[in-house]
C-alpha cells in the first residue's frame, strides 16, 4: 500500500536549501515514528546573482555623469547672466585652482571671471563630505570607516596649519605661499588627492560663499541672487526655478539645494512597489470581460494596481478606521456614530491620543472598561498610527495653527503637504505679503525664543546659533507604502464609520457568525482562501511579487526542487503530499495571553539597554547633543565594561568621541555595522590592528607597544580571560543576544578568506533578512504547486528549543570521522554542507512531535521555563509521553529522538545529496581590474607567450615582468577595433567557464563563451559538446584505487604547464582544499581522470537523483 501522507520539509537560507522527505506511519502503526526517505542540500555559489561589481562601476558612472551635468549648469548659468563667455567656458582649467581660491580668500587677490569659473569648477569636483546628510538615515548606519580616517586627517591637517578652508589648507600642506607672484606652478590638481584628507561639506560651503561675495563688486552680473542660485543649501522656491528655466536648467522636482552643492534626493519607496491584490483582480476581470487577451490583462492589472506612498490622505484615514474598528467598549464594537465624532476630532486637531481616546468613548459609551490600554501597549509607537493629518498636527503642536490667518493657513499646510520647507519665519513673512495682522504671531514667536533661552540656562541642549523661527516645521508624515489601492482604502474607511467590520462577511448560509450587512466587507476576500483575490495572486509569477533578482532566483530553484521531489518520491502524484513545512526568521507570539502590565514591563526590558545608555550619557555629559552613533558607542562601552578589548585599557564617557568603533572581524569579510559585530578602541590600536580579526591581532601582537600612543597590547590569556569574563545574562533576551555573538566573534581566529568567514561567523544580519524574505515567498510558491497542502511555517523559537532536546549531530561521525567528542554548529558548517539537510530533518519531524494544534499550545509552552497550573492540566491532555518529560515542578521538556530514528537519518546523510546549482548564464567577461603592459609577444595564435610589466605589488618571479599564455588575455589579438591596442596593454581573463572534453580537451575562458562553444561544435561535426564546469559531479570507476571511485564534485579547472588539472571535493565537504583530507583530491590531471578512472559527468536532479 502505497503512503498517501508524505511531508516535504524546507530549510531556506541565504546560500542553500536543505531539504527532507519524511514518510508517516509507512507500516500503518498509529505509534510508528515517521521515516526519512530522503534529505540533501542544494547549494548556490557565493553572490552567484548579485552584481556587486556591476553596480560599483554603474554608481562611478553615476558620480562622473552627475559631475559633468553640474559643471555644465554652472557654466551655462555663467554664460547667460555674461559673468563669461563661451570661449572661457572651453578653456582649459588651471593648473593649481585651489591657490587662486585661497589667494582670494586671503584677499590676495582679486578673481577675474575666467579664474572664477575655474575656481567654481574645482569645487565642483572637491565639494566636501557630508555622509549623504540630506538624506540618509544615520541613527540606522555606521559611517565608512575610510571617509571618517579621511575627515579626521582634514580636521587634524586644519588644526596643524591653523587654517579654516579647504583651500588654504591644503596650499600650506603642499607648502604653497599665497601673495608671491612667483609661487611655484609646477603643482596641478591631482597633487593634493595623495593627502588622504576629506573636508566637511559645511566649511566647503562658507569659502566658497566667501569667494563670491568677495568677487561680487570686481565681476558685473555676479548679484546675490546668482551667488545663491549657486550656493544655496535650502530648496529652490518657485521663482528660483523660473528663473534657471530662462537660463535654460531645468531641475527635477527632488533636487535640493543649489547648483554647486544641491543633489537629487534619492527615493527608497518605490524600489520594491506593491500591487494591491484586491485592485488587480478588479482590473484583470474588467479587462478579460472587454475582450483582452489574460496576457494584456495581466500587464494592464500589474501596471494600474499599484499602491500609493503611505504619505497620503486616503492612508491615514484608513490607518485610523482600522484602529477604531479593533477599538472595544465594554467587550463591544465602538457604535458608528462615535466612530464618526473620533474621526472628525482627529480632522480638527490633526491627530488623537491615547488619553483623548479614552475620554471621549468613556463619556459617549459611558464605560471605562475599554481595550485601548492593551491595544497601544503593544507596541510602544502606537499611538504614532493616531495621525490624521501631519500637516495640521505640526501647525497645532508648534501653538501657531490659531494665529495664522485661514488663507495663510491654507498655503502653509498645502506646502506641509507637499514635502516643502516652512518655517515659523517664511509663515511671518507671508502674513505680511498678504496685509494679514502678525501680532499675534510674532508674540509666539518671542515666547518660544524665551522658552529656548531659558532651556538653555537650565543645560538643556540647544544647537548654538538655531533660531526657532528660522528651523522648519516638520510633520511627522508616514513612511514607506500603503497596503492597498487608494479605491480601497476609501472603502475601508467608508465601512469603518457606517459601523462595519471590513473583514468580516455578511451573515448568510455559510456564514452565520457574520454581521448584518448587504454585503461581505471589502477586505474579507483576502482572508477567504476560495476568493478569486487569492486564486489570482497564487497563480502570479514570482517576478511580479518581487523585483529583488537574488529572491527571484531562489524561488526559482524552490519551484524547481519541489517539482523533482514530487517526481522523485511522490511518483508525480501530488495528491501524495499531505504537508510541507518552512522554517520562517520569525518569533512565537511574545504577548499572546499577557495582560497589559505584563506588556509593558516585557516592552520596559526591551528598551532598557538604549534607556540606559542615554540616562549614563546625560548624567556624565549634561548639554552635548546625543547623536545615535554616541548612543550606539555608549551601549557598546556598557557591553564591554567600558574596557577595551585589545588593551585592557579602561575609558570612560569622556572618551568615547575620541575612540572608535572597530569592527572585530574585518568588514572586508564579514559585512555588517550591527552592535555584536563592533568594539571601541583607540584610533592608533584600530590603526595598528588592519585586516585582522581581534584574536588574531591580539595573539600576534601580545606585549607590543601601540605606535604613537602610551598604550601596550595585552596577552592572550589576558585576552581570553577578559572575553570569558563579559556578562552576557543581563536585560532582555536580545541583549543577550547581541552580547553572546560579540563574545564568539572576539574568539575567531585564523580568517583568511570571504567565505571562511561565513563558515566559521554563520550569517550576518543583512543575510538573516534576506533569508526572512525568501521563506515567506517559498510558501507562496508551494501553495502554486500544490494548491491543496497544509503548509506548516515553524517560527525559529520551535526549532531553537528542539535542536537543543534531540541530540542529532552524533549522524554525523560516520561521514566526517575528524568531528570528535560533542559536536556543535560550528563545527559541522566547517566540514559538511548536510547539516542543511539535518536541519530540513529536524523541520519534518516537529509537526508530528510538536504538533500545531489547539492554537499551537505544545510549541508555545516549549518556549517556556515553567508552566502555569492552568496550562499544565491542559498539556497533560495532549502531550505523548513517548516524546515529552512532564515535571511536577511545572517544566516540559522535549525526550531525544530514538535511536532507530537517528539511524534512519544517518542513513539517509550517507547517500551525500548535495548538489551544486550551475548557473547556465554564458554572458559577460570576467577579467581582472588592472591593464598591464605588453613588453614583447612571442609566437602567434593562443599559445603565443606574452611578456607583461605588473605593478609593484604584482611582482613576478623575473621582478616587475611575468610571462602569460596568450589565450588568458584580452587584447593581444583583436578582432577589429580594440581600446587595449594602443595603448599597447592587456588584461587577465579572471576565471575559467570550464573544459570542452570533444573534439579534444580544452579550456574554455569566461570570455565571448558562447562564441568559443559554437566553434567547438562546428569542430565536433556538429554534435553537442560535453563541458566540465565548476559545481559539476562527475563518477570515477577504477578497479586499482577503490578509494577514489564515485561521485567528486569539481572544486576548480587550472591550465598549468603540465596541461589542464583539476581540484575535487566529495559532494558534502564544506572544508578548505587541503591536500591532505581525504575529502579532497588536489592538482589530478584530467588526462588521468580519463584515462585511469573512466570520467564520466553525473546528471541530477535538485533532489541527487541521476537522470
Amino acid at each position: 500500500m502505497i503512503s498517501q501522507s508524505l511531508t516535504f520539509s524546507f530549510d531556506i537560507g541565504y546560500a542553500s536549501i536543505g531539504w527532507a522527505v519524511l514518510e508517516a506511519n509507512p507500516d500503518g502503526s498509529q505509534d510508528a515514528d515517521p521515516v526519512v526517505q530522503g534529505c540533501g542540500t542544494v547549494l548556490f555559489q557565493a553572490d552567484d546573482c548579485q552584481a556587486f561589481k556591476r553596480r560599483s562601476y554603474r554608481r562611478l558612472r553615476r558620480n562622473i555623469r552627475s559631475r559633468r551635468i553640474r559643471i555644465e549648469r554652472i557654466g551655462r548659468l555663467l554664460v547667460q547672466t555674461q559673468i563669461i563667455t563661451q570661449n572661457m567656458k572651453d578653456a582649459p582649467g588651471h593648473p593649481a585652482p585651489f591657490y587662486l581660491a585661497s589667494e582670494a580668500l586671503q584677499e590676495h587677490r582679486v578673481l577675474s571671471p575666467l579664474e572664477l569659473w575655474q575656481v567654481l569648477r574645482w569645487y565642483a569636483h572637491n565639494r566636501g563630505y557630508d555622509n549623504n546628510a540630506s538624506w540618509s538615515n544615520s541613527s540606522s548606519a555606521v559611517e565608512n570607516k575610510e571617509d571618517t580616517e579621511k575627515l579626521r586627517n582634514g580636521h587634524e591637517l586644519m588644526k596643524k596649519h591653523g587654517t579654516c578652508s579647504m583651500a588654504e589648507t591644503i596650499c600650506r600642506e603642499l607648502k604653497l605661499e599665497e601673495g608671491k607672484q612667483d609661487a611655484p606652478m609646477s603643482f596641478s590638481t591631482p597633487a593634493y588627492k595623495t593627502l588622504n584628507t576629506a573636508f566637511p561639506r559645511s566649511h566647503v560651503q562658507k569659502e566658497v560663499r566667501q569667494i563670491l561675495e568677495l568677487s561680487a563688486p570686481q565681476i558685473p552680473g555676479l548679484t546675490p541672487e546668482i551667488i545663491e542660485l549657486i550656493v544655496q543649501q535650502e530648496l529652490f522656491t518657485t521663482e528660483q526655478r523660473e528663473r534657471l528655466l530662462q537660463f535654460g536648467i531645468k531641475l527635477a522636482r527632488r533636487y535640493q539645494g543649489g547648483l554647486l552643492f544641491g543633489q537629487l534626493i534619492p527615493r527608497f519607496d518605490n524600489r520594491i512597489i506593491r500591487r494591491c491584490p484586491i485592485t488587480w483582480a478588479q482590473i484583470y476581470e474588467a479587462e478579460l470581460s472587454l475582450g483582452s487577451s489574460e496576457k494584456q490583462a495581466r500587464e494592464k492589472a500589474e501596471k494600474l494596481s499599484k499602491v500609493p506612498s503611505a504619505d497620503c490622505q486616503e492612508f491615514y484615514e484608513y490607518r485610523m478606521a482600522r484602529i477604531l474598528c479593533n477599538l472595544r467598549a465594554d467587550d463591544q464594537p465602538l457604535p458608528a456614530s462615535l466612530r464618526r465624532q473620533l474621526m472628525k476630532e482627529a480632522l480638527k486637531e490633526g491627530k488623537l491620543t491615547k488619553s483623548s481616546l479614552k475620554k471621549i468613548i468613556s463619556s459617549q459609551a459611558l464605560t471605562e472598561n475599554t481595550n485601548i490600554d492593551n491595544y497601544f501597549n503593544l507596541h510602544p509607537d502606537s499611538e504614532e498610527a493616531l495621525y490624521l493629518d501631519p500637516a495640521v498636527e505640526v501647525l497645532q503642536r508648534t501653538g501657531i495653527h490659531d494665529v495664522l490667518s485661514p488663507s495663510v493657513k491654507r498655503m502653509a499646510l498645502t506646502r506641509l503637504r507637499r514635502g516643502k520647507t516652512c518655517t515659523p519665519r517664511y509663515l511671518l513673512k507671508l502674513m505680511r505679503s498678504h496685509g494679514e495682522p502678525v501680532d499675534q504671531l510674532e508674540a509666539k514667536i518671542e515666547k518660544r525664543r524665551i522658552q529656548q533661552g531659558e532651556r538653555k540656562k537650565g543645560k538643556e541642549h540647544v544647537p548654538a546659533g538655531k533660531d526657532w523661527a528660522e528651523e522648519p516645521l516638520l510633520p511627522k508624515c508616514a513612511t514607506g507604502r500603503a497596503p492597498y489601492a487608494r479605491p480601497v482604502l476609501r472603502k475601508v474607511v467608508e465601512e469603518v464609520l457606517a459601523g462595519e467590520d471590513p473583514s468580516r462577511p455578511a451573515r448568510d448560509e455559510n456564514h452565520p457568525d457574520g454581521e448584518v450587512k448587504t454585503h461581505h466587507g471589502c477586505l474579507y476576500c483576502l482572508l477567504d482562501p476560495k476568493s478569486k483575490v487569492n486564486e489570482y495572486q497564487r497563480n502570479r509569477s514570482i517576478d511580479s511579487l518581487t523585483n529583488n533578482h537574488l529572491v527571484r532566483h531562489r524561488m526559482m530553484i524552490v519551484e524547481r526542487l519541489l517539482k523533482d521531489l514530487i517526481q522523485d518520491f511522490a511518483a508525480g502524484r501530488k495528491e501524495r503530499v499531505e504537508k510541507v513545512c518552512i522554517e520562517v526568521a520569525r518569533e512565537l507570539s511574545s504577548f499572546s495571553g499577557m495582560d497589559s502590565k505584563k506588556i509593558q514591563a516585557e516592552l520596559n526590558l526591551r528598551q532598557k539597554s538604549h534607556a540606559m545608555a542615554v540616562e549614563r550619557l546625560e548624567k556624565d555629559l549634561p548639554g552635548l547633543a546625543l547623536s545615535a552613533n554616541l548612543i550606539r558607542k555608549c551601549r557598546i562601552a556598557e557591553d564591554m565594561n567600558w574596557t577595551c578589548p585589545f588593551t585592557l585599557q579602561k575609558y570612560g564617557p569622556h572618551d568615547l568621541d575620541r575612540l572608535e568603533l572597530e569592527h572585530i572581524v574585518p568588514y572586508a569579510f564579514r559585512q555588517s555595522n550591527a552592535l555584536s559585530s563592533l568594539v571601541l578602541t583607540w584610533k592608533e590600536v584600530n590603526k595598528m590592528k588592519n585586516r585582522r580579526t581581534g584574536y588574531d591581532f591580539v595573539e600576534q601582537c601580545e606585549g607590543s607597544p601601540v605606535p604613537g600612543s602610551n598604550l601596550s597590547i595585552c596577552s592572550i590569556n589576558n585576552y581570553k580571560t577578559f572575553v570569558n569574563g563579559l556578562d552576557e545574562r543581563k536585560w532582555h533576551a536580545d541583549d543577550q543576544k547581541r552580547k553572546k555573538k560579540r563574545k564568539a566573534l572576539l574568539m575567531v581566529r585564523g580568517l583568511s578568506s570571504k567565505n571562511q568567514a561565513q563558515a566559521n561567523i554563520g550569517m550576518t544580519e543583512g543575510m538573516m533578512t534576506q533569508s526572512s524574505h525568501l521563506m515567506k515567498l517559498a510558501a507562496r510558491v508551494v501553495s502554486r504547486i500544490l494548491p491543496d497542502v497544509s503548509i506548516d511555517m515553524i517560527p525559529g523559537a520551535v526549532t531553537a528549543a528542539v535542536r537543543k532536546s534531540w541530540d542529532v549531530s552524533g549522524c554525523f561521525k560516520e561521514l566526517c570521522p575528524e568531528l570528535s567528542g560533542k559536536i556543535n554548529k560550528q563545527d559541522l558548517r566547517s566540514c559538511t554542507h548536510l547539516h542543511h539537510a539535518l536541519d530540513a530533518c529536524v523541520l519534518g519531524l516537529i509537526p508530528y512531535i510538536v504538533p500545531a494544534h489547539r492554537n499551537g499550545l505544545l510549541r508555545r509552552v516549549l518556549a517556556m521555563r515553567r508552566l502555569p497550573e492552568e496550562l499544565m492540566r491542559e498539556v497533560r491532555q495532549i502531550a505523548d509521553k513517548r516524546h515529552y518529560i512532564l515535571n511536577d515542578d511545572g517544566r516540559i521538556m522535549l525526550k531525544d529522538l530514538p535511536n532507530s530514528v537517528k539511524e534512519n537519518i544517518r542513513e539517509k546523510l550517507m547517500e551525500q545529496r548535495v548538489i551544486k546549482h550551475i548557473p547556465a548564464n554564458m554572458s559577460g567577461a570576467s577579467l581582472k581590474e588592472t591593464m598591464q603592459r605588453v613588453i614583447s609577444i612571442e609566437g602567434n595564435g593562443e599559445d603565443a607567450m606574452v611578456c607583461l610589466r605588473k605593478s609593484s605589488f604584482m611582482v613576478g618571479e623575473d621582478g616587475k615582468r611575468t610571462t602569460v599564455k596568450a589565450n588568458k588575455l584580452v587584447g593581444i589579438f583583436p578582432e577589429g577595433s580594440s581600446k587595449l591596442k594602443p595603448l599597447k596593454a592587456a588584461i587577465e581573463i579572471d576565471g575559467n567557464y570550464g573544459v570542452a572534453l570533444d573534439p579534444s580537451p580544452v579550456v574554455i575562458r569566461h570570455v565571448r563563451v558562447f562564441k568559443q562553444i559554437l566553434a567547438l561544435k562546428k569542430k565536433n561535426g556538429g554534435k553537442p559538446v560535453r563541458i566540465l564546469k565548476n559545481g559539476m559531479l562527475i563518477r570515477l570507476t577504477s578497479p586499482q584505487d577503490t578509494k577514489r571511485e564515485g561521485i567528486w564534485r569539481i572544486a576548480s579547472i587550472k591550465d598549468n604547464k603540465v596541461g589542464i588539472a583539476l581540484d575535487l571535493q566529495r559532494p558534502h565537504y564544506a572544508g578548505s582544499g587541503s591536500k591532505k583530507h581525504e575529502s579532497n583530491w588536489i592538482n589530478i590531471r584530467l588526462v588521468t581522470l580519463r584515462t585511469k578512472y573512466h570520467l564520466e559527468i553525473h546528471p541530477t536532479s535538485y533532489t541527487g537523483n541521476p537522470r
